[in-house]
């Protein structure tokens, strides 16, 4: 609640823009929540969306995420996650029906991260040359594949907060000439801890900002993106070399002290006529809702008793809980309109 409050004060704050491009003015954006993204009414065969999230650990955060993202009555195009917290593979739990994984992780420490949960009904290749996990630029690539239509890269990007950020720009440059070389539609999703509302002060966010308009990539946001007691600040972002007119916006959520961002723009990429026509969603009704309040009830909680950690015992029950609402709420596909 006090985050939806921050931001509220915030969305009307005049802020530093002058990152923005004096042509551009389609940068920008507003806050949405769940009601006024349902409203927008996206869910259309003819749509290409993603979702952005830093998840501050999508192991401990991916059922909220998960029952969030399902609440918006929308199947994105590509789900994409910054600080995954992933250490070598994810935990077993951490998928999403219909859609496939790609992940860069650290190996030698926890935090960190990215990845793209990438719908199975898109015809998409991994850019292996385009993937990193060095310390000062984490980031995964894949190329979808179009049908009389020039190809689309899609990236998430992460920089660490204590990562050079001239070495995290030398890194972006040499992406972004990639592509630019190749001639072909682009979205990048992701944070750079750059906060873009304060470049006039700050060389290395400057240089970024530069080095993303020299490519002709475009930010969609212009608002903060992390809100806290102290601070709101522009370092999540999508940029995109699509000019094409499209929504966007920031949801709001209080998982963790970055919100979402979103885009929709209309072009189809789908294979099949399924995907476009159905959903995922929970069964939560009056007879699983008496069976789970049952079967919790009963319960055995010893091995959260057990656990001589605080960090250890949340685990336990985080899992046990999980568990038995899994069970009693599974998830199923619907078609929409039924």
């Amino acid at each position: 609640m006090f985050l939806f409050l921050f931001a509220f004060m915030f969305a009307n704050l005049t802020t530093d823009n002058s990152f923005v491009a004096d042509d551009a003015s389609y940068n920008t954006c507003s806050y949405f929540d769940r009601n006024d993204f349902c409203n927008l009414n996206v869910s259309t065969p003819d749509n290409f969306s993603i979702f952005d999230m830093n998840a501050r650990s999508l192991c401990r955060h991916f059922y909220d995420i998960h029952d969030f993202v399902l609440s918006l009555n929308h199947s994105f195009s590509i789900y994409g996650f910054s600080e995954t917290w992933f250490k070598e593979a994810p935990p077993q739990y951490v998928q999403m029906d219909n859609y496939q994984l790609i992940h860069s992780s650290r190996s030698d420490k926890t935090g960190g991260g990215a990845a793209m949960f990438v719908r199975n009904s898109l015809n998409f290749h991994v850019r292996e040359d385009l993937m990193s996990s060095c310390e000062d630029f984490e980031c995964v690539f894949i190329e979808i594949e179009r049908v009389h239509a020039v190809n689309l890269i899609v990236g998430n990007v992460y920089r660490p907060p204590g990562a050079s950020p001239d070495n995290f720009n030398r890194s972006f440059d040499s992406c972004l000439n990639t592509v630019t070389n190749e001639n072909k539609l682009c979205y990048i999703m992701g944070d750079s801890n750059l906060n873009l509302l304060n470049c006039s002060n700050h060389r290395p966010t400057d240089d970024f900002v530069n080095t993303f308009y020299a490519y002709g990539f475009r930010p969609l946001f212009d608002k903060p993106t992390r809100i806290t007691p102290h601070s709101a600040t522009l370092i999540d972002n999508i940029l995109t070399n699509n000019d094409q007119d499209m929504s966007a916006g920031i949801l709001y959520s209080d998982i963790t002290d970055h919100l979402p961002l979103f885009q929709v723009t209309p072009f189809c990429l789908d294979n099949s006529a399924s995907a476009r026509n159905t959903y995922v969603t929970r069964d939560i009704n009056a007879t699983t809702i008496r069976s789970f309040t049952a079967d919790i009830v009963n319960l055995d909680w010893g091995e959260v008793y057990a656990a001589d950690q605080a960090d250890s015992a949340y685990n336990a029950f985080l899992s046990t809980f999980n568990s038995l609402y899994n069970l009693h709420f599974p998830f199923s596909v619907k078609s929409r309109g039924h």
